[in-house]
């Protein structure tokens, strides 16, 4: 009876031990690829010049860092002064997830635009509520939120066009998606 016991206990430790592991395992995987994406981008600000005040998402390619590898970007315009995402681009979307839940070993990372129409201050809240907005949108379409390693805005200060006409400011209002993997 009591070696019964010992072994039922035995196994029970041996168990939570194999789970304990293997959760750590996942998680020390998430935080190496932050730990790389946070050195790509204080090395890419380094060689700019452009110093804390402006972040810019660095997309690594195979030259430039051996563990992650840009697999696809997906740009999400939206109206102007707005963070709801539009039927037309919600198409897109449904595409980004159904490829993210198809190949396991993706990550995402979200950044939130804005065009220059108001101040940064504005801008930068406008940003962030996009990229949430994205992120909620995601996580109700199925991917688990362990997979976005990061939603962030950027306001105006990386436009995808010149903030000169309405046509390069409506392309400047955007959210990309970027999908990475390993």
């Amino acid at each position: 009876m009591v070696k019964m016991a010992l072994r039922r206990m035995f196994m029970l430790v041996f168990l939570f031990s194999f789970i304990f592991l293997s959760a750590c395992a996942c998680i020390n995987n998430h935080r190496e690829i932050q730990e790389t994406h946070r050195s790509l981008i204080a090395a890419r600000n380094a060689r700019e010049g452009t110093g804390p005040k402006v972040v810019r998402l660095v997309y690594p390619d195979r030259k430039t860092s051996p563990k992650l590898y840009v697999k696809e970007i997906v740009k999400v315009n939206f109206d102007l002064d707005k963070a709801i995402i539009k039927k037309s681009e919600k198409k897109k979307l449904i595409k980004a997830i159904d490829y993210v839940k198809r190949h396991f070993y993706t990550f995402i990372l979200i950044e939130g635009h804005a065009c220059s129409i108001s101040t940064i201050k504005y801008n930068q809240g406008l940003s962030e509520k996009r990229a949430r907005a994205l992120k909620s949108f995601l996580i109700r379409g199925g991917i688990k939120e362990s997979r976005i390693i990061m939603t962030d805005g950027y306001s105006e200060l990386l436009p995808d066009k010149p903030n000169k006409t309405n046509k390069g400011r409506k392309k400047n209002r955007r959210t990309e998606i970027v999908i990475v993997s390993r």
